[in-house]
């Protein structure tokens, strides 16, 4: 089944919110939990859930592993500047650096640079800054590990320590 975002957000209310016994049901399109003296109701997406292991990209050629938080940081400070509407940023990955760049002709460039562990050959990747944030956000360790393949193949992002939790983004023409 697949429950809209906002319902998954009502949901952890309820849960925080409760701690006593939550009884839950799907009664057609509609999922249901009981916790106390609240009921709520969500209704479903319609549709089939696709085949996601599709979507995950294989035998990826490039690896970083980079701190989260220096990365979170540096992504929210570069993305100020970025366009308001794509909020493209650029990562240019050298040996042991990433650049992580944004420009915007109304307001100007911003850079920042961060070390990485990353051996690979020099490569230039453009990605949603508020994407890649969200994900971030998501994941609850000290490092991320970004595996590449090129600049117009999707892109992984895991917890540095967990493989089977697995992020796939898209990236952005530069």
């Amino acid at each position: 089944m697949i429950i809209p975002r906002k319902g998954l957000q009502e949901i952890r209310k309820l849960l925080e919110g409760s701690s006593g016994t939550i009884e839950m049901a799907v009664e057609g399109s509609q999922f249901i939990l009981k916790g106390g003296s609240t009921l709520l109701m969500i209704r479903l997406i319609e549709g089939k859930y696709p085949n996601y292991n599709q979507l995950i990209p294989k035998n990826m050629k490039r690896q970083v592993i980079v701190s989260k938080e220096l990365l979170t940081s540096s992504l929210r400070r570069v993305s100020l500047l970025a366009n308001q509407k794509s909020k493209s940023v650029t990562l240019t990955l050298n040996p042991g650096l990433m650049q992580i760049s944004s420009n915007n002709p109304e307001m100007g460039d911003a850079k920042e640079e961060l070390e990485v562990n990353y051996k690979g050959e020099e490569m230039k990747i453009g990605f949603n800054a508020k994407y890649l944030l969200e994900i971030l956000n998501s994941i609850h360790d000290t490092e991320i590990r970004i595996d590449l393949n090129d600049q117009l193949s999707p892109g992984l992002i895991r917890p540095g320590q967990d493989s089977d939790y697995t992020c796939v983004v898209m990236p952005m023409r530069i």
